[in-house]
């Protein structure tokens, strides 16, 4: 018998892949306005339009961007920025593990005045 220590390493990897089980999608309601109040009002209640039905049904949703901002544009002729009015965003991303719900909410929103989808994306 001897004294000696004997040891055995083993190492190893493994990858593997699970399924995408929720489909989302960045509804983005834009407004402009001359008055920067009027602009914010007008965001506010066409996403609380948005938010309501959403919370009807069965998906998860967060704010993901609120920005209001002076919009401007060059004009040429002149050679100065030329203010448009206050431009306001709000973003609100959705999500469901029912892709056709999806589908329907972008059939309902998207295309809209002041409204648009991005972001498809399965998760």
């Amino acid at each position: 018998k001897s004294n000696e220590v004997r040891t055995i390493n083993v190492s190893g990897e493994c990858l593997t892949t699970a399924p995408k089980d929720r489909t989302a999608i960045t509804l983005r309601v834009k407004t402009l306005d001359k008055n920067a109040a009027v602009s914010m009002k007008k965001a506010t209640e066409k996403m609380a339009a948005i938010t309501d039905y959403l919370k009807t049904v069965d998906v998860q949703m967060q704010t993901t961007e609120f920005n209001s901002y002076e919009k401007t544009k060059w004009n040429r002729a002149l050679e100065q920025d030329e203010t448009l009015g206050v431009e306001t965003v709000i973003a609100v991303e959705v999500s469901a593990k029912d892709t056709e719900l999806i589908a329907s909410i972008l059939n309902k929103y998207a295309g809209q005045e002041d409204v648009f989808a991005n972001n498809l994306a399965k998760r």
